[in-house]
């Protein structure tokens, strides 16, 4: 097995991003289920879920990037498609964890 660099430091950055983002999924979750609060809070905190809405639409993009340059790299193993799809899918975790965060907060209150 050939370990490198950039597979080290990728694989890294997606386990940190994830241990956050399953806690922020999960909180998120339970707090859905008291619905009149939640949907109260939603209603309040507009401003912060329409911040959280638009990393949410922006990461689109990014995990659209990093699909592609897999596919790419799938059918030519070039080392660009295999890096270019890597940062863009930490950009895209990454943004997702911050959806998640700002959802949370919305719902914290």
């Amino acid at each position: 097995m050939d370990l490198d660099l950039f597979m080290l430091i990728r694989e890294t950055a997606f386990i940190i991003i994830a241990v956050p983002l399953f806690y922020l999924s999960v909180d998120s979750l339970l707090r859905l289920r008291k619905r009149k609060l939640a949907s109260s809070r939603i209603f309040l905190r507009g401003k912060l879920l329409l911040k959280a809405s638009r990393s949410l639409v922006l990461s689109t993009p990014f995990g659209l990037i990093g699909a592609v340059a897999l596919l790419f790299w799938s059918m030519n193993p070039l080392e660009v498609y295999r890096v270019t799809a890597g940062c863009s899918l930490i950009v895209f975790l990454t943004l997702i964890l911050y959806f998640t965060y700002c959802f949370r907060n919305v719902l914290k209150g």
